[in-house]
């Protein structure tokens, strides 16, 4: 596989070191920060154990039952495919999925993202031990901006192609099922999840209304001294700042406004959705699940072949045809099926490009 690993590129991905790199998207050393501190990722730790084979299965499964949900609960086993094929992980983050589709059977795996950090992460992680040796000769790190993602690659490289978790943190959602829909061969598989109309709740809106208006720096320093994120905070909680027990210079008007909020909706509410990832992520979308059904069959003319639909979310599973994707399909935009007001996202990226 390593021999042809970059048939699926266009011409402007180029490989430095051990991972594919095509751009940078303006929020990448944002996720970086996102998913190294948030989410307790380090270059610097030391990889000699095998990933924890608990959350391993996990998320095997959940990959499993995004793809297929209805034939793993009427067979009671999770999917393996029955010929090695070439999978795209889009915005595939620490990459359990990258490698869980690995372990279902695939030949190769494209692990898309644009953070450089998890992309490392991962590549380090490989290289270090040997019980990762069946996923380095199969995995392919490439780093590039998901909003442009068709010049990544060419048309109908995948037989498989998902995204976990994403999909709604995109500026036009639709655009990028489009996008990645014609990057899946006909009769392949295009699977992804996405936040339903209603379920950010009206707490997380007020807050991000007032946090993605910040710099990143302010924003990472405040979270990471009232111990939300991996790092050290300074011996103080969220509760000893709004309360007034410990005080903090710079940020008067940060604690200002979050006071108002537990006047609001209480301190536990607050406690519960002061979230860095969610503060800090520029488009939130909430999308019509029936809006996005629609654009997908009679737009892009794919055929609906599972999925499942929760209190906050829906997974959907659509098949190419051997046509594929209808040509010049109407892109909607977002506020004719989402909440996001996409300003405000449009406004951090802005603030992000100065970086």
């Amino acid at each position: 596989m390593k021999s042809n690993e970059s048939k699926c590129f266009s011409e402007s991905v180029v490989k430095i070191d051990s991972i594919y790199y095509h751009s940078v998207p303006p929020s990448s050393k944002l996720y970086d920060s996102i998913w190294v501190e948030s989410h307790g990722l380090s270059d610097q730790k030391s990889f000699t154990e095998p990933r924890d084979p608990k959350s391993a299965a996990i998320s095997l499964q959940k990959l499993s039952l995004m793809l297929f949900s209805d034939w793993v609960s009427k067979n009671k086993k999770l999917v393996e495919f029955t010929v090695p094929i070439s999978v795209l992980d889009v915005c595939a983050g620490h990459g359990g999925y990258s490698l869980s589709a690995i372990d279902m059977g695939a030949g190769s795996v494209y692990m898309c993202d644009g953070s450089r950090g998890t992309l490392n992460h991962m590549s380090k992680q490989l290289s270090l031990n040997d019980h990762y040796k069946k996923y380095s000769e199969k995995l392919v790190p490439i780093q590039a901006d998901v909003e442009n993602i068709r010049n990544v690659f060419k048309p109908q490289s995948f037989e498989l192609v998902f995204q976990r978790y994403a999909i709604h943190h995109m500026r036009s959602p639709m655009k990028t099922v489009h996008d990645l829909a014609c990057l899946t061969k006909p009769g392949g598989i295009l699977s992804f999840n996405y936040f339903i109309s209603g379920c950010t709740p009206a707490i997380s809106r007020e807050l991000r209304s007032h946090f993605l208006t910040k710099d990143v720096h302010y924003v990472r320093n405040f979270f990471t001294r009232v111990g939300r994120l991996k790092s050290d905070p300074d011996n103080m909680t969220l509760k000893d700042v709004i309360q007034g027990d410990i005080e903090i210079d710079g940020y008067d008007d940060t604690i200002k406004y979050l006071r108002e909020l537990v006047d609001k909706y209480g301190f536990d509410l607050l406690d519960k959705h002061v979230h860095y990832e969610d503060a800090n992520t520029p488009y939130i979308h909430n999308i019509d699940p029936e809006k996005m059904e629609n654009f997908i069959v009679k737009e892009l003319g794919l055929r609906l072949v599972d999925g499942y639909r929760t209190f906050d979310e829906e997974a959907i599973t659509m098949m190419i045809p051997p046509s594929g994707v209808r040509k010049n399909p109407t892109i909607p935009d977002s506020i004719e099926y989402s909440s996001e007001d996409i300003h405000l996202g449009d406004q951090l990226i802005e603030i992000l490009k100065k970086l």
